[in-house]
Parts: C-alpha cells; structure tokens; sequence
C-alpha cells in the first residue's frame, strides 16, 4: 500500500496511490483508515510530503564515497567519522512535490544536490534491536536536499541544512 498526503483546494487529505490514481481516505498512515469514495488524478492534487512530524532527524557521512567526496570539494582532510552523525532537522525544512528549493541569498552558487531515502517510523520505539528496528518503519519516501558547498564547511549540521526548504521530502511512501 503506497499512501500519500496531498491537496486539493485548500484541503489536505491522506490518500492511497492507485497507478496514476490516489483514492482518499479517512484516517492516516499511523492508524485505521475508511475509505471515503473519492478518486483524484494524480495530475490533479498537490502532493505534499507523506507526513509533517514534529521534528525528524538526519543521518549524515554514513557512507565513504560520500565523505571522501566532501573533502575533495572542499579541499579539506576531515578525519571520516567512524559511526553516521544523526541531527535533527526543522520541518519547515519538508516542502511539496514540485516546490523549489530556496537557495540562501549569501550562497556562492555551488549547490550540492543529494539524493535522499527517508525510512517513516511507525510507532515509537526506544532501544530497540537491530534485529527489530525494521518492525517500526511504516514506509520509506524519497528526498532530495540543496545545500550550498561553502556552509558545509561549517560543519555537516550548519546552519543551510536547518534553513527552510533546503532539504525536500516528496513522493509516496509504502
């Protein structure tokens, strides 16, 4: 099941995605769900980000190739991290399918754009096992961030990753 969070007018709906159909419905991704009846155009909806949590969190330099890559655009040698940095990160930051990524005024032009996979927690966990953490993702989603190459050197978790709509969560999660 592929559920979506989108709008239509000015009221926002969780739905199913169908092919290149969502079929509204009552409830949401954490709960039980009625379906209502109605049937919407992919083409014809707004789609937003699957869910607007109170907060979320990203992992970052959690790959090699990555972080080898950091330090060769930025002509540094950062020691690479032995375990993933994890940070949280503002929801104003999340913005709807299709909306541009507003790119800070003092940037000096070179974005580094980043393909993201966003696992969706299901339900509150704490210490939980590797063998059970897949038992809480409800969904995964795609994401896309912007981030200008000169505020990474302040640190993987400066100020451009926290200012609004410089990391995108779009798409259907399931």
């Amino acid at each position: 099941m592929k559920w979506v969070r989108y709008q239509i007018g000015d009221a926002v709906h969780y739905g199913i995605l169908e092919g290149d159909a969502i079929s509204q419905v009552r409830g949401t991704p954490f709960g039980p769900l009625e379906a209502v009846g109605k049937r919407y155009a992919v083409a014809e909806v707004k789609l937003l980000p699957p869910v607007m949590p109170q907060t979320f969190y990203a992992v970052g330099a959690n790959y090699l190739a990555h972080a080898k890559e950091a330090n060769e655009m930025l002509k540094r040698n950062q020691a690479i991290p032995k375990k993933p940095d994890v940070g949280y990160r503002a929801t104003s930051a999340l913005i709807a399918h299709d909306d541009p990524i507003v790119i800070p005024k003092d940037s000096a032009g070179v974005i580094q754009f980043e393909g993201e996979l966003v696992a969706v927690i299901g339900r509150t966990a704490r210490h939980v096992g590797e063998a059970d953490a897949l038992d809480y993702v409800l969904g995964y989603t795609i994401g896309k961030a912007g981030v200008p190459i000169q505020h990474q050197q302040h640190g993987l978790w400066g100020r451009p990753l926290h200012q609004r709509n410089h990391q995108v969560r779009d798409h259907a999660s399931g």
